[in-house]
């Protein structure tokens, strides 16, 4: 969870916390943690914007009537009226309309799609928590406003971005053109998957891969980050770093290799161009070399770690003593409370002082 303040950047970072022993994204054992969360990290206020996990969304894709101008509002319109009952009963977020290559005078949209009485569960549980949800938005997305705020300081949102996300048991891959992402697939392939083959490859239980993740993050932060891909792995690489390649390339590969498919999509369907840069987000340092080296060996694509903190203000926060790399497993909440932190900024609520929590 983070709270920050703020209307203009550097946003700061006035609240944090994070609860490390948490496994897995099933909602009891999330919001249990919640309250503990908002006691001890100095949180101000109640009011949150919660990052949906990956186990509640469904994602599909509609195609709609081209229009001349497909406004947000008349996308969503259209989108209404190819719902059945029993869709119409979700949430949905459309993604950007495509005009595929071989049209046939329609468009497509993708939908994120997440069911009302899920979120009425999470609101109801984080309610009896002491947590009042303000808004909610799928994972993929809120990690894609704090890649969104990153590109933006750097003048690079015209070009095509990738974010690769690994979350529990599941990697989102969101192709975005420009600052708008218009297609989104769900892999069920995630850092669980990575950790266990690690684990029955080098013989040692999960906790104990974990620890040898976050040994490397920590002694090698600055190269962790900002080493070009194909000095990560060479002759004169640490045995512990060689070690976890091993243990996880297969299952690596596979991930790789659907992600690869993925991209051809956009560019056979959509005459996309090669993507500028793929990001990584989320996950442990095992299944993040291996993916940064045989993205790059595979597919020959620039691979960079998503850094969420980079240009927020953490200099009262706890945040600003930690040197685990790119710290990239906090881009859903950074995502989710700069929306947060958007939202009082736009209705002027001076007694919120422009703050937003998020988790």
């Amino acid at each position: 969870m983070i709270q920050l303040a703020g209307a203009d950047e550097p946003r700061r970072v006035i609240a944090c916390a994070e609860w490390t022993g948490l496994d897995g994204e099933d909602l009891m054992s999330a919001c249990d943690v919640i309250q503990p969360m908002l006691q001890m990290g100095g949180f101000r206020g109640r009011h949150v914007t919660l990052s949906l996990p990956y186990v509640d969304l469904a994602v599909r894709s509609v195609n709609i009537a081209s229009g001349d101008r497909q406004t947000p509002a008349a996308t969503v319109e259209a989108v209404r009226d190819t719902l059945d009952e029993k869709q119409a009963n979700s949430c949905y977020w459309p993604l950007a309309v495509m005009q595929p290559t071989a049209s046939d005078g329609r468009s497509s949209v993708v939908l994120v799609q997440v069911a009302r009485s899920c979120q009425e569960q999470w609101t109801q549980q984080l309610a009896a928590r002491g947590a009042l949800v303000a808004c909610s938005l799928p994972r993929p997305l809120a990690a894609w406003q704090a890649l969104q705020a990153f590109l933006r300081r750097r003048s690079d949102l015209h070009r095509t971005h990738v974010l690769i996300d690994t979350a529990a048991d599941v990697t989102g891959v969101l192709v975005a053109a420009g600052p708008e992402p218009y297609l989104l697939k769900c892999i069920d392939i995630g850092e669980h998957q990575m950790v266990a083959a690690a684990a029955e490859h080098l013989g040692l239980d999960r906790q104990s891969i974990r620890r040898l993740c976050r040994r490397m993050q920590c002694d090698h932060a600055a190269r962790f980050v900002e080493a070009d891909v194909a000095d990560m792995l060479t002759p004169t690489s640490d045995a512990l770093a060689w070690a976890l390649f091993d243990a996880v390339r297969e299952t690596a590969e596979t991930l790789v290799f659907e992600i690869g498919l993925c991209l051809k999509y956009c560019q056979t369907t959509f005459g996309a161009p090669a993507p500028a840069a793929v990001w990584l987000g989320g996950g442990e340092a095992a299944e993040s070399i291996a993916l940064r080296y045989l993205l790059h060996e595979r597919l020959g694509v620039h691979v960079h770690m998503l850094e969420p903190l980079k240009g927020l203000d953490m200099s009262r926060s706890s945040l600003a003593e930690d040197r685990r790399g790119a710290l990239a497993e906090w881009a859903p909440a950074v995502g989710a409370a700069r929306i947060q932190a958007a939202r009082w900024q736009n209705v002027g609520n001076a007694a919120a002082f422009q703050k937003g929590v998020a988790t």
